[in-house]
């Protein structure tokens, strides 16, 4: 075959663009970001692929770590570290830098990111390139919009607060209902563990909606059409987001269907099995905020009635749990042969958010004298196998674990 001037053969060079996207397409995506390193053409291609596309679809292709954008490293793309390979992949992404844009969740194929400069929120598809602009966090209304396109402003009693600590300080927690790249009917949710709040908004709207309640919220979980929260008091709440309350200006309201244990020392996830249960991960931290040890709970809910039911799983069998930032998942062994069942992966979100902040006040401190140093903070990212109750520390002593927090994700 004779050779091409950007190194690929004269045949490979005039395919058809068609041509490539059907050859790309029966590749892993490993295999296809491989591939645009052969040549120039073959790199085009990819590129023009994965950019122009809605939406991929890779069998096997499990959960990725995300890291975050930092000072010292590259702006204009993302780093992957793969479980099952064990090495990295960088992805070039649009603008804003993804340095400046905290992960603040995935899900569904997509990472929803938080940009500290200017308070903007933004959903992103690191393997499209696609994104989506969502509202500032600084509307001062609550624009509706009708069925009929018809647009009016809404006031409620509960406006979404103005204040300057919310746009400096990245929420903790997002996630998202369903994938955009399908249909144009998702929700997007963030917990800011700072005010403490629970805010919303829906495709098509151009606001924030504030939930405000009593309860300070570790986790939430999209399951079965409602939206789930567990609290820091360990009780597990439910409300439903309803387009038609919502143009009426109501706000929906959380319900406890688990009450709270008045012995709760434990941070809570959801999760939600293969065949529909929903399960209570309660994640027990010692010395340094590092995890010691993780309990499974089946919650055994009724509609409408406060129960205590729940029952202790001890063994997982097949399934394997990723817990942080991300929609939690919970995935069959036989789907991924590389990953550990009966085991739980898990990131150090939150309590790199509490270190941060104690690292920040003791950096100040430093500044005006009161204090000449900052410990350091171990990492607490890593596997917790079910069967022998064990702990395995994925990359250990890797500074991106630090900060920011980095994250699970992983296309549908």
């Amino acid at each position: 075959m004779a050779g091409g001037g950007d190194g690929c053969g004269d045949r490979w060079v005039d395919l058809s663009l068609d041509l490539f996207s059907l050859i790309f397409s029966k590749l892993s995506l490993p295999q296809l970001l491989r591939s645009a390193a052969v040549c120039v053409s073959w790199s085009a291609a990819a590129h023009e692929v994965r950019t122009r596309s809605r939406r991929f679809e890779f069998r096997g292709q499990g959960p990725w770590l995300m890291f975050g954008g930092g000072p010292d490293r590259d702006s204009s793309a993302a780093t992957f570290y793969t479980l099952d390979e064990g090495r990295e992949y960088t992805i070039p992404l649009p603008d804003a830098p993804i340095s400046r844009r905290f992960l603040l969740g995935s899900a569904h194929g997509w990472v929803i990111t938080y940009d500290t400069s200017l308070g903007l929120f933004q959903l992103l598809n690191p393997i499209t390139g696609s994104q989506i602009d969502l509202p500032s966090v600084v509307s001062n209304h609550l624009d509706i919009i009708h069925d009929n396109d018809e647009r009016s402003n809404i006031r409620t009693r509960r406006q979404f607060p103005l204040i300057e600590s919310l746009i400096e300080t990245p929420p903790f927690k997002a996630i998202l209902s369903a994938d955009p790249s399908l249909e144009d009917d998702y929700t997007v949710v963030f917990i800011h563990y700072f005010i403490p709040s629970i805010c919303f908004t829906r495709s098509g709207y151009e606001s924030w909606f504030q939930l405000n309640d009593v309860n300070q919220f570790q986790d939430i979980l999209f399951h079965k059409g409602k939206l789930y929260a567990t609290t820091i008091s360990g009780s597990v709440q439910v409300c439903v987001i309803d387009d038609a309350r919502l143009r009426r200006g109501e706000l929906p309201t959380f319900t406890p269907v688990i009450p709270p244990d008045p012995d709760h020392c434990h941070f809570d996830y959801l999760a939600e099995t293969p065949r529909g249960d929903l399960l209570n991960i309660q994640r027990k931290l010692g010395r340094h905020d590092l995890t010691v040890f993780v309990e499974v709970y089946r919650l055994q809910l009724e509609e409408e009635i406060l129960s205590r039911r729940t029952e202790q799983v001890k063994d997982l069998g097949e399934l394997i749990i990723f817990l942080g930032s991300n929609h939690p998942l919970c995935l069959s062994a036989s789907d991924f042969p590389h990953l550990r069942p009966n085991s739980i992966y898990f990131t150090d979100e939150l309590t790199l958010f509490n270190r941060h902040r104690r690292t920040m006040r003791i950096e100040e401190q430093s500044i005006s004298g009161e204090s000449q140093s900052c410990p350091p903070f171990p990492v607490d990212v890593g596997i917790y196998s079910m069967t022998d109750r064990t702990f395995t520390s994925i990359l250990p002593g890797d500074p991106r674990l630090k900060w920011p927090p980095p994250v699970w994700f992983k296309l549908d």
